[in-house]
């Protein structure tokens, strides 16, 4: 069998364009390389094989993690064991951020109270798990950077005597965390959203 592979130019822009639509990152590509999946891919390709999707369930019963030495966790609200599905969740503006262009974090939260918000856990899963994350979701309406506010974990910061949300954004290519310090001076803007859970 002919081992040697010689892709035209036409190939490869084509490969490199099918796998940016597909949503591979440059870290992606080089798992592929250098992991040995490449042998496992083979025989789906070739129709010997079927690849399937691994269901994710993540346990949102657990203790969150405390990011920081010193911090501790002032609110954790359990949302059980969850079961990862992007469709059965929306990011939402609260009801004054729908009529204002900058609301106090706290009267935010005032208001997220009834709606079933998410905990540090989801977070913390998804940022070990990027890839799960919506492309949707790197970007508000308006083009900006949003950062997606989990309200059922509250960390307070003690050497700044503040308490804290965390958030999720994408900047620089990849996901990252922010903790948000919420005191009464602490104004958000419509790209701060809440991830919701559907009832």
């Amino acid at each position: 069998m002919d081992s040697d592979i010689l892709l035209t130019l036409d190939q490869a822009s084509g490969l490199e364009l099918r796998m940016r639509e597909a949503g591979f990152t440059t870290q992606d590509v080089e798992s592929l390389c250098n992991s040995g999946m490449l042998q496992w891919l083979l025989p789906a390709i070739r129709g010997q094989a079927a690849v399937t999707n691994v269901r994710s369930v993540i346990d949102c019963d657990a203790a969150p993690l405390i990011p920081y030495l010193k911090w501790n966790v002032v609110k954790h609200i359990q949302r059980g064991k969850i079961p990862w599905d992007p469709s059965k969740f929306t990011l939402q503006l609260s009801q004054s951020q729908q009529k204002e262009e900058k609301v106090q974090a706290l009267q935010i939260q005032s208001e997220m109270e009834g709606a079933q918000t998410e905990n540090a856990n989801l977070l913390d899963y998804l940022i070990s798990h990027p890839y799960l994350i919506p492309e949707k979701w790197k970007k508000g309406k308006d083009g900006k950077i949003q950062y997606i506010l989990f309200w059922a974990t509250i960390y307070e910061n003690p050497s700044l005597n503040v308490t804290v949300v965390p958030s999720l954004y994408f900047s620089g290519g990849v996901w990252k965390i922010h903790y948000r310090a919420m005191h009464k001076f602490s104004d958000f803007q419509k790209n701060y959203v809440s991830i919701v859970r559907e009832a």
